[in-house]
């Protein structure tokens, strides 16, 4: 069971919103010994509601082991309506870009699956990073 749990604001000053797993669902784990990362994906906003494995670099360093990224759309001003979904090994304080340039701040508290929705022109994850 996931419960929305805030609205930000991304990089360029667009609103977001961010859901994580409910502590009771979800195990909390400490990640002992994580590294900062910066990591190059290619994931491609689709219309299939579709999960797709990370590639083996992308667990190994982000701790993503699968994602689902959806858009519907565009908007009369070209936006797309976008949801990530990922599932995560290692509780990372995560920023997805698009290919705008925006990015979008997810804190993962827990381990487990989070969603992150947003607005983008380009909407295609194009680099993580982590902290």
């Amino acid at each position: 069971m996931t419960t929305p749990v805030e609205t930000a604001v991304s990089a360029k000053g667009r609103e977001f919103t961010v859901t994580r797993p409910v502590p009771e669902d979800v195990a909390s784990i400490m990640a002992d010994g994580k590294e900062d990362f910066g990591i190059g994906v290619n994931w491609p906003a689709e219309t299939a509601h579709q999960w797709h494995d990370t590639a083996q670099v992308v667990k190994d360093v982000a701790a993503i082991t699968q994602y689902i990224l959806t858009k519907t759309g565009p908007d009369k001003d070209g936006d797309y309506t976008c949801e990530l979904t990922f599932t995560n090994t290692k509780h990372y304080k995560y920023y997805f870009y698009d290919q705008t340039g925006d990015s979008y701040l997810c804190n993962t508290f827990t381990n487990g699956t989070h969603k992150v929705g947003y607005y983008s022109k380009k909407p295609d994850i194009i680099f993580i990073t982590g902290s």
